[in-house]
Order: structure tokens, then C-alpha cells, then sequence
């Protein structure tokens, strides 16, 4: 998905703290935080997601600084900021 453009018009970068909803305005900023390990990122939301079977699709970077890239999904919660 590297360098193609999302539903906000922006291009997608991997390296962005960024994350795909389907129902949060694009532009507002939400805290995500991994159910089981507490570890939290604060995403900007600039896309829809593919599927409706996830809540959140998060960028590589922000799976990364969540620890959850190996496992590929977790349990979130979502706290607007």
C-alpha cells in the first residue's frame, strides 16, 4: 500500500503513525492500546479499511510501537484524544 493514496487524499508511508476506520472522521487522532500489554499509540485516522471485520487497521510503525507486528492483529481498545 506504500505511496498510494488513502480515502483522506494523503499517500499512504508505512513509517506514519496512521490508521484505517470505518466510521471515525478522517483527521481526528485516537489512542490505541494493546488489551494484554497496555502498550499505547496515539494514530491520526486517514483511510477506510478493506474489511469491517476489524476495528482499526494501524500503519507499520504504529504496530510497531505497539509490539503487535509478528502477531499481526490484537485485542485494542480505542480512547479519542
Amino acid at each position: 500500500w506504500q505511496g498510494k493514496f488513502t480515502a483522506s487524499g494523503v499517500r499512504y508511508d508505512d513509517r506514519k503513525l496512521t490508521a484505517a476506520h470505518a466510521s471515525l472522521p478522517m483527521g481526528s487522532r485516537v489512542r490505541v492500546t494493546v488489551a494484554d500489554t497496555g502498550r499505547s499509540v496515539v494514530v491520526t485516522i486517514n483511510d477506510r479499511p478493506g474489511t469491517r471485520r476489524r476495528i482499526i487497521d494501524l500503519s507499520r510503525a504504529a504496530a510497531a510501537e505497539l509490539g503487535i507486528v509478528a502477531r499481526g492483529i490484537a485485542r485494542v481498545a480505542l480512547t479519542p484524544t
